[in-house]
């Protein structure tokens, strides 16, 4: 033990002896929480809701998630988005094979607007 660490124990109250200690009730007491990703299935509920085509599916799930509606440019730039992440196509059915984690971007994309943080 060095020389802060008896120093410390001697003290009546020490924030880092207190700090040491607490951590590791804490650490004693939280039962871990296995963290796994939501089971959904985006593609096939896209399609399931009707949806066809890219401007579509930004259009429905803008609706779902925004309040305030966004501008021209943020729906445009959205839209190109995701044809890009669908090899260039926006015909959702075409690309349903692999279009669930282009579909979770596209939402992620949507929630870090500043349209979505007032709604």
């Amino acid at each position: 033990m060095n020389m802060a660490d008896q120093v410390a124990l001697q003290e009546d109250f020490n924030t880092r002896t207190a700090g040491a200690v607490g951590f590791q009730m804490a650490a004693e007491k939280i039962i871990p929480i296995p963290r796994t990703m939501p089971q959904l299935n985006l593609a096939n509920g896209t399609l399931a809701a009707g949806l066809k085509t890219t401007d579509q599916a930004v259009d429905y799930y803008v609706r779902r998630f925004v309040a305030v509606p966004l501008s021209p440019e943020v729906r445009t730039s959205l839209i190109k988005f995701l044809n890009g992440q669908l090899g260039g196509t926006s015909d959702l059915a075409a690309a349903r094979s692999y279009a669930e984690e282009p579909l979770r971007l596209l939402i992620h994309l949507i929630m870090s607007t500043p349209e979505y943080q007032l709604g």
